[in-house]
């Protein structure tokens, strides 16, 4: 070890603590300090770095300091009970460490860890640089800095029992933790933080780190939260991004945004989540928070999850995939929710105030509804969004439970277009496009039930009328069989759209066991009505485009071929 302040060399194999600490007692004015490759052993805390933490080694206030070695060879490692940080330092500004590697030899520190802090890193000063570090098995966290303008760069941080990297602001602010890699915590990955009372986090980003396995389950504080990246939770964060980082494997959440207080102006951008555990992105008491750009592939539980605490929400253009789970799942009220990928997931919910659902496309499976507004959604929009599933019975494309709703716009594909529930009210849908849906709007799943909802306004859908629900579709060339479905009374009715091209619709009967009459119209125009037509009557009938045939008292036997071009 040299002192290139003084041109002296420093290291003795005795004592290396004490030497150490010599050398960095000595740069009074600032200087380097160059530990050579070697494995070094501390037993021992001599440095107080204040709120009860001690150090091997370090300082107290001397600034403008680089201290580095050989890279991954020269290895500072915690001793038998040591019991504290390798590194630290209090009130110390412009330290630069990098190229080290140091060991918390967690297996070997004792329950007084709990209580007292045994990080590999814990600096509180302005201005410092950590990089190319590999720290490992720290008992609790790996990379600890409090302060301003502090850096956090391209270490590796492995199988700490705590936090990975914790990344706390001072007065003013600013910080950029970059390019690390967080492999094994118990408790979160990288928490973006300000500290825990008055001093929040400000203008502080987050981008290009790797964090996986945040599920170690043995933090010797007992805060076992499994997060991958956490935004604001030990204290105030404003004006935070965390963008561009691969987060895999987290017991919890990939990314959480919450905390007592009310973060502000927080993005969440282009990153990749990866089997996150309950949810993907979490997000509560947070004003002013974009989430823009993610790809969410969680295997099992949800997407986006954001409390009824938070204002100003944006949910863009997010890739959200492989849900067991809920796709976005929204209390927050004035939330926009825009330009949303989802496949082979559920739910797209809302339950807030003035809640809009724009432009996403949903590719569901064939369980769960497309987009729900559930009671608490007052004049919310579900807009131009396109909602396709299998054709099997199940949930709709769309459900309104709520009040003064807009339902424009939208493509569904799914037995049940529109479902209104028994809370809906004054819902206006209008423009939607329900050719493929078996039942465009009804008031049950798998039913032509007629909605009970009150005040609605149903205007111009493709593939609804008022007279009754589409059988099916007529948008190419083709033959159709359309099974009528349901009883003849008390009244059973079925109507159709020409939309293309022309076609021939033949109605064959089926058995009349009572005196029912048959009534067909062709645009509102009477064609045919006749009282018990007998078993497999055939009557055939010319549609021109955009005209509507209407049938009226059918059994279940009655159906429908449709050919044309």
């Amino acid at each position: 070890m040299q002192d290139c302040s003084t041109g002296k060399t420093l290291f003795y194999s005795a004592n290396a603590a004490a030497v150490i600490n010599d050398a960095i007692g000595n740069l009074t004015n600032g200087g380097k300090i160059f530990i050579k490759a070697g494995t070094y052993t501390f037993t021992t805390k001599t440095i107080n770095i204040g709120s009860g933490n001690f150090a091997a080694i370090g300082t107290t206030g001397i600034s403008n300091v680089e201290l580095h070695g050989e890279g991954n060879s020269t290895i500072l490692k915690a001793g038998v009970n040591l019991n504290g940080e390798i590194i630290g330092g209090l009130n110390a500004n412009s330290w630069n460490i990098h190229d080290l590697q140091i060991d918390g030899n967690r297996a070997n520190q004792n329950g007084a860890c709990s209580t007292n802090s045994c990080n590999g890193i814990y600096w509180i000063g302005n201005a410092i640089t950590i990089q190319r570090v590999y720290e490992h098995d720290a008992k609790t966290d790996g990379i600890v800095t409090h302060g301003n303008d502090n850096q956090v760069l391209f270490n590796w941080a492995v199988n700490n029992d705590a936090d990975g990297i914790l990344f706390e602001g001072g007065v003013g602010s600013g910080g950029l933790v970059q390019g690390n890699t967080v492999d094994g915590a118990s408790d979160v990955g990288v928490s973006m933080s300000g500290q825990t009372g008055p001093t929040p986090l400000y203008d502080a980003l987050c981008t290009e780190n790797t964090i996986r396995n945040v599920n170690l389950g043995i933090s010797p504080y007992g805060g076992n939260t499994g997060l991958g990246i956490d935004i604001g939770d030990d204290g105030l964060a404003i004006n935070v991004t965390a963008s561009l980082n691969q987060i895999s494997n987290t017991a919890f959440a990939g990314i959480d945004v919450s905390g007592g207080t009310f973060n502000r102006n927080i993005i969440v951008s282009q990153n990749q989540l990866h089997a996150t555990g309950t949810y993907s992105i979490l997000a509560d008491h947070t004003i002013g928070l974009t989430m823009d750009d993610n790809f969410i592939d969680p295997v099992t539980g949800s997407g986006i999850h954001v409390d009824s605490f938070s204002r100003n929400v944006k949910i863009l253009g997010n890739t959200i995939q492989k849900l067991t789970g809920d796709s976005i799942y929204v209390f927050a009220p004035y939330t926009l929710i825009s330009g949303n990928f989802v496949q082979g997931g559920g739910l797209l919910y809302a339950n807030g105030a003035g809640i809009q659902v724009i432009g996403n496309t949903l590719l569901n499976s064939t369980s769960g509804l497309g987009v729900e507004l559930d009671t608490a959604c007052s004049n919310c929009q579900v807009k131009d969004n396109f909602i396709k599933a299998a054709l099997t019975c199940g949930y709709a494309g769309m459900f309104d439970n709520g009040t003064s709703a807009t339902i424009e716009g939208n493509t569904i594909t799914r037995i049940v277009g529109i479902m209104l529930g028994v809370n809906s009210i004054g819902a206006y849908i209008t423009g939607n496009d329900l050719r493929n849906s078996t039942y465009p709007i009804s008031a049950a799943s798998c039913s032509n039930s007629a909605p009970t909802a009150t005040n609605l306004v149903i205007l111009n859908n493709l593939g609804y009328n008022s007279l009754g629900h589409i059988a099916s579709p007529f948008v190419s060339s083709g033959n159709y069989i359309l099974d009528s479905g349901g009883a003849s009374t008390p009244v059973n009715k079925t109507a159709m759209t020409v939309w293309e091209s022309p076609k021939t619709i033949m109605v064959v009967t089926g058995n009349y066991t009572a005196a029912y009459t048959l009534v067909i119209q062709i645009d509102g125009t009477q064609v045919i009505s006749i009282n018990s037509p007998s078993a497999n009557s055939r009557y055939s009938f010319e549609l021109q485009p955009g005209e509507t045939f209407y049938c009226q008292y059918h059994t279940s036997q009655t159906t429908f071929v449709v050919s044309g071009q």
